[in-house]
């Protein structure tokens, strides 16, 4: 596992694509293993994928199975990004970008910013599809900017700011299926008979 956080470090400062979802996989392969040990860096870089895939079942289930030592206030990075999943369960997208913004990501910084990057993108679509016309105070919260960002994201997405209100281009659907691959289904298959025998209740 330490051989795979480096390989996601290297290629994120790097600036090379990464693929989030096959370092997720790789990442729930290793864990399923009996003699597989948990550190703080690796548990935050596993959550991490987790939010940036949308997989957000999937990173209670991975909270719960971590040692308890892990979870100690003192580990604080841990502690933060656990406390981003509960708030993004929540969708309290405010709460999720201050706490984005106030913490200092040692082992994540890269992947706290690629969160943040694809939130915004997300909300954008939201927004878009939900209101012809927002006031630029709840589009700054729902955002994580200030007026002077939003302003400038405004301009490169094109929409209109005239003050107090912002006007979105309206969202055109592009609709897609996913496509359950037979590796998923052996994945959850390998995640359930992992947690049948697990002496804990999930709550």
């Amino acid at each position: 596992m330490e051989n795979l956080n480096q390989q996601l470090k290297e290629a994120l400062q790097a600036g090379s694509p990464v693929n989030i979802s096959g370092f997720l996989r790789e990442f729930e392969e290793n864990s399923l293993n009996p003699d597989f040990q948990y550190t703080e860096e690796t548990a935050v870089f596993h959550l991490f994928a987790c939010y940036l895939t949308n997989n957000l079942t999937l990173a209670k289930l991975l909270y719960s199975r971590l040692p308890e030592n892990l979870k100690k206030p003192t580990n604080v990075e841990l502690t933060q990004t656990w406390h981003l999943g509960t708030f993004l369960c929540k969708k309290d997208f405010s709460k999720v970008f201050e706490l984005l913004n106030v913490t200092r990501w040692n082992h994540s910084q890269i992947l706290a910013k690629m969160l943040a990057d694809k939130l915004r993108s997300d909300i954008k679509v939201f927004i878009s599809k939900g209101f012809s016309s927002i006031q630029e105070d709840k589009a700054c919260s729902m955002l994580g900017v200030n007026k002077q960002n939003l302003a400038e994201l405004c301009q490169q997405w094109g929409w209109q700011y005239a003050e107090p209100f912002v006007r979105p281009v309206p969202f055109e659907s592009k609709e897609h299926a996913r496509e359950v691959s037979q590796y998923d289904v052996q994945l959850v298959t390998q995640l359930m008979n992992f947690l049948e025998n697990q002496p804990y209740v999930l709550n």
